[in-house]
């Protein structure tokens, strides 16, 4: 058997490379990104390497230091905020999670009148709206029982 003779064929650090860059392509975390990038380029180091393949050999050896260097970055930065939970115990909404814009609309010929403000209000692309118009009364078909009046 001779010295160098590696268990696995050299293909199979191809496969495991392109394998890893694969993965990266999936991670949300910068962080797991960086280092699968860091172990593809290992992988296709030894590739390249033991196939004689020189630019793909260069160009992991090059992008090793820039990898190490976005990971430092990375581990440097103060942890992300945890994200707001939509709800307490109950499941309820918070006061400050819940975006509501009201469609205030004039009494004669019920118009909006804040539109153009309304139009500003979208938050997270989506947009609830109450329609806020004078009612009087039983007016609304039965679903005002009773209008408070200062």
């Amino acid at each position: 058997m001779d010295a160098y003779a590696l268990p696995l064929p050299p293909d199979a650090f191809g496969w495991l490379a392109a394998a890893l860059t694969w993965m990266t392509f999936f991670c949300r975390d910068m962080r797991r990104l960086r280092g699968l990038a860091l172990c593809a380029n290992a992988a296709f180091i030894a590739y390249a390497a033991l196939v004689q393949l020189w630019p793909v050999l260069m160009l992991h050896l090059a992008l090793v230091p820039v990898n190490l260097w976005r990971l430092t970055q990375v581990l440097r930065q103060p942890p992300a905020a945890p994200e707001p939970s939509v709800g307490g115990a109950d499941g309820d909404a918070a006061a400050e999670q819940v975006a509501v814009a009201v469609d205030v609309v004039h009494a004669a010929d019920r118009a909006p009148v804040l539109l153009p403000a309304q139009r500003r209000q979208r938050v997270g692309g989506l947009f609830a709206a109450v329609r806020v118009r004078p009612v009087a009364g039983d007016q609304a078909g039965g679903r005002v029982r009773r209008v408070l009046e200062r």
